[in-house]
């Protein structure tokens, strides 16, 4: 692997991996969810039960279209952890590396 020749280093990698993985896939989720609750009847318990279940405030669900940019967005930026970390660690150079 390009700069990491360490377990250690590896296995920072699959750990950001992972990480952002995560975290893309519960911004979609909530995503998904504030549109869902945007076409349900205010005050129904459908919408109360999405609400609870993804932590969304009546704005959110309000202003659906501008907080799912927001959270497709956060999603994206949490994929580009394990690139970072690939380069935080190539840049870094040989005798430096602990």
């Amino acid at each position: 692997m390009v700069g990491l020749e360490k377990p250690w280093e590896q296995y920072g990698l699959f750990i950001t991996s992972g990480a952002a993985l995560v975290a893309a896939y519960k911004y979609a989720a909530t995503s998904r969810a504030a549109f869902k609750a945007q076409l349900l009847p205010e005050g129904s318990p459908e919408r109360r039960d999405l609400m609870a279940r993804y932590l969304m405030t009546p704005q959110q669900v309000e202003f659906a279209p501008y907080w799912s940019r927001t959270l497709r967005l956060k999603g994206l930026a949490a994929l580009t952890a394990p690139l970072l970390w690939i380069a935080w660690r190539s840049s870094m150079p040989e005798g430096t590396r602990a």
